[in-house]
């Protein structure tokens, strides 16, 4: 399980034969936003996402927010874990994320990028929620 932070954009995607180019610049971008930030291990473009991956303990996540709000063409983004495709790491990761906050009520959206995986998002929802 390794932390990362996943970025989405919108814009660029419809460049067409520009779009690499686009996608390379934007990359350019996250790094020099992030280049003073300890604790950044790699950024990569990924199945039409950036993966910002992040060292063990890290925990500046304000700072990261604070930069990547500044950087154009990034259309949202969202701290989460890399992990394999597993119901009990997945559950792990996201007891990590919720064992100290305090809510009223929750909601869990499910979307999965890979369709041979056994359970469709509806069903992840449901067992994760």
């Amino acid at each position: 399980m390794e932390r990362a932070v996943v970025v989405k954009y919108h814009e660029i995607a419809l460049k067409g034969k520009n779009r690499d180019f686009f996608e390379k610049k934007l990359i350019i971008n996250i790094k020099k936003a992030l280049l003073s930030i300890k604790g950044i291990k790699s950024v990569k473009k990924e199945y039409g996402k950036i993966l910002i991956f992040l060292s063990d303990g890290f925990s500046d996540f304000e700072k990261v927010k604070e930069r990547l709000l500044k950087v154009f063409g990034v259309a949202n983004f969202a701290f989460g874990y890399i992990t394999d495709p597993d119901f009990d790491k997945f559950k792990h990761c996201i007891l990590q994320e919720i064992k100290n906050l305090n809510f009223n009520s929750f909601r869990v959206t499910a979307q999965r990028n890979d369709k041979s995986f056994p359970a469709n998002s509806q069903q992840i929802a449901q067992d994760i929620g």
